[in-house]
């Protein structure tokens, strides 16, 4: 598995926020909301973008759990919402073959 899918794999967030990211996944439009929340996003790899996408959010989930002046749960959702979409677009991490014997 690459860093980019362990990353995202290990992410652990609140079912309200991640639900919400869900309902609003269908209203995703990449050209439109990345050039808002990633002006680089034309510029970034996909792998490089979704990098920076967990970088984000990371830091507005670490907002949102010290209780900080200025956390918008509306912002943290975009960036769910762009997260998530893009990492379905990633290829399927490739699993190492097994040594099984038939």
């Amino acid at each position: 598995m690459s860093d980019i899918h362990i990353e995202i794999a290990a992410l652990r967030r609140p079912s309200l926020l991640v639900n919400a990211a869900r309902i609003a996944q269908g209203h995703y439009r990449a050209r439109r909301d990345l050039q808002r929340l990633v002006p680089a996003a034309p510029r970034l790899s996909g792998t490089d973008l979704l990098m920076h996408l967990v970088e984000q959010e990371a830091a507005l989930d670490a907002r949102r759990r010290d209780g900080r002046i200025g956390y918008s749960i509306a912002r943290h959702i975009e960036y769910l919402v762009a997260l998530m979409s893009e990492a379905d677009k990633l290829p399927a991490p490739q699993n190492a073959p097994c040594d099984t014997e038939n």
